[in-house]
């Protein structure tokens, strides 16, 4: 039997595992941490869950909508996206579309409208995230509604940062629809999505539990330390779990590691793709969970509210019941998360978590969602690594990297920080879907793998 060792127990992990394991192939999955779930899952406090950036799960992808179904049937509640965006104390729709010059009076709608008819004859350079977004959106609203938020999430101005991430989550307004809009008659309805009543973390545990009854195993607490190489395929691999050191071979290995931590562990790497590897950067994310009596913010149904003020630190607020009324155990409080971005090892934001449930409750405040820092009756702190692979450093030369991976036939990288791509999870589990097919099949090459969310091949 064909043996597959997997690296981490998040979405592309346990997908891949699932998948494998239906087509007869032996499945070890070794994950660092003591839950599955990976960037994907709640923190909890007093019963109530919070859900550590916010998972919409939705795709066009018939196969992933039916592995959603497969994993937890009714327990997935159909929900409509409600985001907004906070900007000089008023709220504006949030993804931007055509509907926002409804909202911006008639001085900034003229001044939006013709910043956008201006990109249709100058086109800004696309070498940069600014070029992109401008070319899009016109400067107008790239200032408005992107600049600030951008620059928080990436912890760089957006003329820093490679226009890779935009053409991957960011869609452009039409100037047709936008021209067409003062003769609709009502607006698009927003996009729905499903959402596991008890969180993300809900539907890992769900595959998880299926993969352990199929005869998969999954080990916690155990890190992959080192990789061996033998004629040009990868032959085993060392892990560690509760300070002991251990070894597993395999046929087949699929990593959802940091990409940047799989290339210093394998063995006889060329110090030039070891350097490329140690210039990959990431960001970190801070959830501020709050439990308050009560919210000056009223009439709200937003998921998201992202927060363009450059005077707080705070990137996001979610409001944790309009993503299901089972996240919050207390229905008497109001149950919401302060959101923060951060660089690996940022001291000014890594504060104690008293102290930074004090920083985001203050920021609430000035920014109009809690009346009093009085009003907070606790809450908890999530901080997440490498939440975000960076479009800078030098991820100009990821292709050098992924070509040094192919070089060996039975090594796949899957999922966001496999591949070093902002995925959602919906492209994490296509990546590991077709992984598998490669595994499966005895298919070589790996193009479909790294196709995925790459400027549309696979969606």
């Amino acid at each position: 039997m064909k043996r597959a060792v997997i690296i981490g127990a998040g979405p592309a992990g346990l997908t891949a595992a699932y998948e494998l394991l239906k087509n007869n192939i032996d499945v070890t999955v070794l994950e660092g941490t003591d839950t599955v779930g990976g960037l994907c899952r709640c923190g909890r406090y007093k019963d109530n869950l919070c859900d550590l950036g916010g998972h919409r799960f939705f795709s066009d992808n018939q196969r992933v909508n039916a592995l959603w179904k497969e994993f937890l049937g009714d327990k997935l509640l159909k929900r409509e996206r409600h985001s907004a965006i906070y900007f000089k104390n008023r709220l504006f729709d949030y993804p931007v579309t055509e509907r926002i010059f409804s909202q911006l009076g008639a001085g900034l709608t003229l001044k939006s409208g013709l910043s956008l008819l201006g990109t249709a004859f100058f086109k800004h350079n696309e070498e940069n995230l600014e070029g992109y977004l401008i070319n899009r959106f016109g400067k107008t609203l790239y200032t408005l509604f992107f600049k600030e938020y951008t620059r928080k999430l990436w912890g760089k101005p957006p003329s820093e940062i490679s226009p890779d991430w935009g053409r991957q989550r960011i869609k452009g307004i039409s100037l047709k629809e936008a021209a067409s809009l003062p003769f609709k008659r009502r607006n698009s309805l927003p996009s729905e999505f499903f959402y596991p009543e008890y969180g993300p973390q809900q539907m890992w545990e769900a595959a998880a539990d299926k993969i352990m009854a199929m005869g998969g195993k999954i080990l916690f607490n155990c890190t992959a330390e080192r990789f061996t190489v033998s004629d040009g395929v990868i032959s085993g691999a060392e892990y560690c779990c509760d300070g002991r050191s251990f070894k597993i071979d395999g046929d087949v290995f699929l990593s959802s590691m940091p990409l940047r931590e799989l290339i210093r562990a394998v063995d006889g790497v060329p110090a030039e793709i070891g350097g490329i590897a140690d210039g990959l950067c990431y960001r970190s994310h801070i959830t501020a969970a709050i439990l308050a009596d009560r919210l000056k913010i009223k009439n709200m149904d937003n998921c998201w509210i992202y927060i363009q003020d450059p005077s707080v630190k705070m990137g996001r607020v979610q409001f944790y019941s309009n993503w299901s009324p089972y996240l919050s155990a207390q229905k008497d409080k109001f149950w919401i998360g302060a959101e923060y971005f951060t660089d690996e090892n940022d001291s000014e934001l890594c504060l104690p978590d008293d102290k930074f449930i004090a920083l985001a409750a203050d920021e609430l405040v000035k920014t109009g969602i809690l009346y009093s820092v009085e009003d907070v009756a606790g809450g908890c702190v999530e901080r997440s690594d490498k939440a975000y692979p960076a479009y800078w450093g030098s991820y100009k030369r990821i292709y050098e990297l992924q070509k040094y991976i192919d070089s060996f036939g039975n090594l796949y990288c899957i999922g966001r920080n496999g591949q070093h791509r902002y995925n959602n999870i919906s492209h994490s589990m296509l990546n590991a879907l077709e992984a598998a097919d490669n595994i499966i099949s005895d298919r070589s090459g790996k193009d479909n793998v790294w196709g995925v969310n790459r400027d549309g091949i696979i969606n």
